[in-house]
């Protein structure tokens, strides 16, 4: 009898061992999708900040001056590139944020006109 005992509570260990690790899990899944949110809204909100720098880049100096540029903010690295068009020039933006909590790197590209 005794070693039926032994073997339940064995498993009985295991399934409140199992199910404590599926549990914590999705939680942290939860908590990895809103953070990743979270990034991608400051990366927009980055990527508004290096356009800015971008336009009074080009109010202030030349195109020659301004043609591409590199950033560091604290998690985040931004760069753009200007090309010239007709009547305005067309800016490329990347910027990567390292994600703190789960170290994901989360990446946003956009293109956007800055009239002359």
């Amino acid at each position: 009898m005794r070693a039926y005992g032994m073997v339940y509570a064995l498993l009985l260990l295991l399934a409140v061992t199992f199910s404590s690790q599926i549990i914590l899990k999705y939680f942290g899944m939860g908590i990895d999708v809103g953070s990743n949110f979270y990034g991608s809204l400051q990366n927009e909100i980055y990527m508004q900040n290096v356009y800015e720098i971008a336009k009074k880049c080009l109010e202030k100096y030349d195109f020659d001056l301004c043609q591409e540029d590199e950033m560091k903010f604290d998690d985040f690295s931004a760069s753009y590139k200007l090309f010239e068009q007709e009547d305005s020039y067309r800016i490329e933006i990347v910027l990567l944020h390292k994600n703190p909590r789960n170290l994901h790197i989360i990446r946003s590209f956009t293109n956007k006109v800055i009239k002359k």
